[in-house]
Parts: structure tokens; C-alpha cells; sequence
């Protein structure tokens, strides 16, 4: 089981560093960037068994991570929770040096950031009526609207991926297209202002679309 932590971190060079043991520390190395205070290590190794099945408990989708440190956070005495502190100040501290050093990674995270944002744009371009705002506040009618809201989005997904498939098709030469290809893999597919959010939409004709495949092909395509 592989869990990863990749944010990228709001006033970075403020926060705390913390080492594994006082050897790493700043007062005893003469590293620009070292940490000042030292985990409780011992409080992590007395309480792995229960921090492995705490995240395998996650990972496996018995219980969402909101309702397990919900449930920990109630009761701040909680032994397992002090234990999942430390262990997250040292994961922290691992990956605010990889964040500094890296570049390759910074730039990973600048693009998944990028792409978050990309997608929040296009759920307010979908969601533009009323000023984009709910006007119940009935749960059943609220989750509706999010539902249609997410299908909608992934509809123009899919179809931008459908299109860049036929346009690559296209292209005869093979260095061409991998060039293409290329070009594409560094942008997104995550565009609408080829859309008309507020058009009309004529669905009289369903057997085939502009694709030339069958709409029963269609609904049972999966993007990976």
C-alpha cells in the first residue's frame, strides 16, 4: 500500500521542521535547512500496528478519512491520534526538503494544482444560472444538482478526448502525430470555451455522432 502526500503548501519557508532523532537537528549538523525539534519517535513505533490499520482502513474504503480523524480529533487525548501526529510531522518534513530540492516534483504538483483549478473553473462555467447559486436547501435536490453538474462536466471531458482521438487519426506521418501527441500531454483536456453553456442542444439523432460511433459504443467507452 503506497499513500502519498503531495500538496503544495501555503508559506512554505514558516513552517517546522522536525527530525527523527537530535543528531539531525539544526544545532548539530551545518545544513542551511535543518530542523529544530525532534518527534516523538518512540509514541510512532508504540503505536504502528494501530497507525497501519487506521490508513488500511482508509485505503480500503471501510471508513472515509473525514469521519476517522473527525472521530480522533473529538477526543484529543485519543493515544493513536497524538501517535498519527508525529508520524505526520516527519512525513511533512520529508516532503517539504524533496519540495525544495526537486524541481521535477515542484513541477508535478504546480500541474496537478493547475489542473484542480482548471476543474473548478469548468464546474462554475457549467453551473453559471442563478449567479451560481442554490436556491434550495433540500439535500435530495442539492445532490441533484451537483450529480448533473459532475455528469455534464465529464460529458465535455469525454468529448474533448474523443475529438483529439480523431484529429491524431488523421495524421498520416507517425513523427507527426507523436509530436502531436506530445504537445497535447503538456496541456489539458480540460476545456469548454468551445462549448455554448447556454445553446440549444438537438439530440433527434442519436444513432451515430460527428465520431462516426455507435452511441452504444459510446456509453460503455472508459477514459483512462
Amino acid at each position: 500500500m503506497h499513500v502519498s502526500f503531495a500538496p503544495r503548501l501555503k508559506g512554505i519557508e514558516n513552517s517546522t521542521l522536525y527530525a527523527p532523532s537530535k543528531k539531525f537537528t539544526k544545532n548539530k549538523t551545518n545544513y542551511p535547512i535543518a530542523p529544530k525539534t525532534t518527534i516523538k519517535k518512540q509514541l510512532i513505533l508504540d503505536n504502528w500496528d494501530n497507525i497501519l490499520r487506521f490508513m488500511a482502513t482508509i485505503k480500503l474504503g471501510y471508513a472515509s478519512a473525514s469521519t476517522l480523524f473527525r472521530m480522533l480529533s473529538a477526543s484529543g487525548d485519543s493515544i493513536l491520534y497524538k501517535a498519527l501526529k508525529e508520524f505526520g510531522r516527519l512525513l511533512k518534513t520529508q516532503f517539504i526538503y524533496n519540495y525544495i530540492s526537486n524541481h521535477e516534483a515542484r513541477r508535478k504538483i504546480q500541474k496537478q494544482l493547475n489542473r484542480a483549478e482548471l476543474g473548478q473553473k469548468l464546474i462554475d462555467a457549467i453551473f453559471h444560472g442563478r449567479k451560481s447559486k442554490l436556491r434550495t436547501g433540500d439535500s435530495d435536490e442539492i445532490n441533484k444538482i451537483f450529480q448533473c453538474t459532475k455528469i455534464l462536466e465529464n460529458i465535455i471531458i469525454f468529448w474533448n478526448y474523443l475529438y483529439l482521438q480523431k484529429y491524431l487519426l488523421q495524421i498520416d506521418s507517425k513523427q507527426e502525430r507523436e509530436e502531436e501527441i506530445l504537445r497535447i500531454s503538456a496541456g489539458s483536456v480540460i476545456a469548454w470555451a468551445h462549448f455554448n453553456m447556454a445553446g440549444t442542444y438537438d439530440f433527434s439523432n442519436l444513432d451515430n455522432d460527428s465520431f462516426g460511433v455507435p452511441l452504444s459504443k459510446l456509453m460503455s467507452s472508459k477514459v483512462t
